[in-house]
């Protein structure tokens, strides 16, 4: 019997067939396991991925960190959200979030494994390759007071600072457009664009209201030149023509289109505060600058040495997606008068008459409101002024009819008769016209310049 038994074979695999069921039983559990941690952790991972893309969007105004709470929160799984750091600046943004839970094991516990952490990080960027800002600045007069343009220059300056410093190397470009009655455009700009020629005494220009119906200012279209007159001054208080509606200062003038910190920095130290407000005329010259139709003009001034090389064929397309354009506005106030130059005073020969002997200006013009009396004004040293003699005059017929003749001061010119904007200096006429001699009726108003010789002074200055 017992030599029987022990030969006997049946059941031989029982044991060993026990063992293997058991261990193809834990493995199984494990894979079971290991499917359900692998699922919660890609739902997880998944979760984690698309709140860190929405709060990376340039577009998203929200909060960053409130996002990625608020897509955990509705997928239920914030109380797994370990941190959320945010990088961003000027064209890019960078959000990164992990989050990790514990998940418990129905088979593994079997071999000891109670729990397996679930980990879950992501990093989400977006970056704009191009940055092109257009700060406009108001300088006009008002900002001179109560510290405003003080606090712009330091507001400027660091915004400068931080676009640049944290932008890609060369991916950002800043061109500085101050403004106050006009926009100095600056010589080496304006010399791009096609403007009209009276005279070189200021670099402004004058839109119509079709030309604020576009950002663009093409290097074809035809600019007219800004008149260069003061409307604030009076000579006939012995004042000067020091408030001119274009400044000609180079603090005014534009700084175009570069990214180095120290000389935007240096431009915007230099800003100083006089004239009126027009802040239409320099969101016009921003936009322009952020305008592709303004490349061939960068272009010019890149090959000039003016704009880094690097910024060849800026501005770039408006459907270039990875280009950011900004248009920065720094202001007190609402606008104010804007002054330009009546069509017909831009050019043809003008009331100013000029005395080569005795080197002084005069003026022939209407009187208003029909006053009847003719005011003979005596010469006087410059900066003086005379009241005219008056006699009244019975109401006659012919050119001495609303009449008056003004001698102001040695080399200055007295203000146009109302209504008129022109206003001009001794040292501005670029061509005079000659003159046929005085009026037939300049003798009856003034026995000074009787018998004299005039030259008649073009309008364009």
């Amino acid at each position: 019997m017992a030599r029987r038994f022990a030969r006997d074979e049946d059941g031989a695999l029982l044991i060993m067939g026990i063992f293997v069921f058991l261990i193809i039983l834990i493995t199984a559990g494990i894979g079971v396991d290991l499917m359900r941690f692998e699922r919660d952790r890609a739902a997880l991972q998944n979760t984690l991925d698309r709140a860190a893309l929405a709060a990376a969007d340039l577009d998203q105004v929200k909060d960053p960190e409130e996002v990625v709470h608020d897509y955990l929160a509705k997928a239920g799984m914030l109380d797994y959200l370990s941190n959320v750091t945010v990088d961003q600046g000027f064209g890019y943004r960078s959000v990164s979030a992990s989050a990790e839970f514990s998940f418990p094991t129905q088979f593994m516990h079997m071999s000891g494994v109670d729990s397996l952490t679930v980990p879950a990080s992501t990093t989400a960027e977006e970056r704009l390759d191009k940055l092109e800002v257009s700060m406009v600045l108001d300088v006009s007069g008002s900002m001179g007071s109560r510290n405003r343009l003080k606090n712009l220059k330091i507001a400027a300056k660091e915004f400068v600072d931080t676009v640049i410093s944290t932008s890609a190397p060369g991916g950002a470009s800043i061109s500085i457009v101050p403004f106050s009655s006009q926009v100095n455009v600056g010589g080496a700009l304006l010399s791009k664009f096609n403007v009209t020629n009276e005279h070189s005494y200021n670099n402004c220009v004058d839109f119509d209201d079709a030309d604020y119906r576009t950002t663009a200012i093409t290097v074809t279209q035809r600019l007219q030149r800004s008149g260069h007159f003061d409307p604030w001054s009076s000579y006939r208080y012995g004042t000067k023509a020091n408030y001119r509606v274009c400044r000609t200062d180079s603090g005014s003038e534009i700084f175009p289109v570069s990214n180095n910190i120290s000389a935007l920095q240096n431009k915007i130290n230099q800003l100083s505060a006089s004239g009126n407000t027009s802040i239409e005329i320099g969101m016009k010259w921003g936009s322009a600058l952020l305008d592709p139709a303004a490349r061939p003009a960068i272009g010019d001034l890149v090959d000039d040495g003016i704009v880094d090389v690097g910024f060849d064929g800026r501005p770039n397309d408006f459907s270039d997606g990875g280009t950011l354009k900004v248009i920065v506005l720094m202001s007190d106030g609402e606008n104010t008068t804007e002054y330009v130059m009546k069509d017909e005073y831009r050019d043809g020969p003008t009331d100013v008459w000029y005395d080569p002997k005795r080197k002084r200006f005069s003026i022939w013009g209407k009187k208003v409101q029909g006053q009847q009396w003719l005011g003979q004004w005596r010469p006087v040293r410059a900066g003086q002024f005379q009241r005219p003699q008056q006699r009244r005059k019975r109401r006659r017929r012919g050119s001495l009819r609303g009449l008056g003749l003004f001698l102001p001061a040695q080399s200055q010119v007295a203000r146009r008769p109302r209504g008129r904007l022109a206003r001009l200096s001794a040292e501005l006429p670029a061509t005079v016209e000659p003159g046929l001699g005085i009026r037939p009726c300049l003798h009856a108003l003034s026995d000074a310049l009787q018998g004299q010789r005039l030259l008649r002074l073009d309008r364009r200055l």
